[in-house]
């Protein structure tokens, strides 16, 4: 944006002078999509909705607005131990446990991940304790546990 200022010279003639400029940058809104999939029946940590809204709050500088919906009816067995969704140590080559690539593989063999789209499955309990949730960097798969 530009504001000029319109003058007559000494002539009459008219001439033009800018005062000041002002440079805008604007970006398209990204939409972002969220599947939430609690896993064996697992309660949902919170309200589809109001993970939306928290989002679309969190990440409104970055015009980002997001679509989540939570998908049900998906049941995993994958928990080899009894004690919880494994968060150990996953190994050089991979970002997920076994635990975790079971679970994977149970859900893209009746459903393909969508692209553009992260997965949040819900699971009722980890094998670390104080651990809320697990993403890994650049991937669209994550594991999160209820709140208590």
């Amino acid at each position: 944006m530009r504001a000029d200022l319109t003058k007559d010279d000494a002539n009459g003639k008219k001439s033009e002078q800018t005062v000041g400029r002002l440079n805008v940058i604007a970006y398209d809104q990204e939409i972002r999509n969220l599947v939430l999939v609690p896993v064996n029946n697992t309660p949902l940590p919170m309200a589809a909705n109001t993970l939306k809204q928290e989002l679309d709050r969190i990440y409104a500088p970055a015009v980002v607005q997001w679509q989540v919906q939570t998908q049900e009816g998906f049941s995993a067995t994958y928990d080899t131990d009894n004690n919880g969704l494994e968060y150990g140590a996953s190994g050089l080559l991979s970002n997920y446990t076994g635990e975790m690539r079971t679970l994977l593989r149970a859900y893209t063999q009746t459903q393909p991940l969508a692209p553009n789209t992260y997965y949040l499955f819900i699971v009722p309990k980890a094998d670390a304790a104080g651990l809320t949730g697990y993403m890994p960097r650049k991937n669209r798969p994550g594991f999160c546990l209820p709140m208590h």
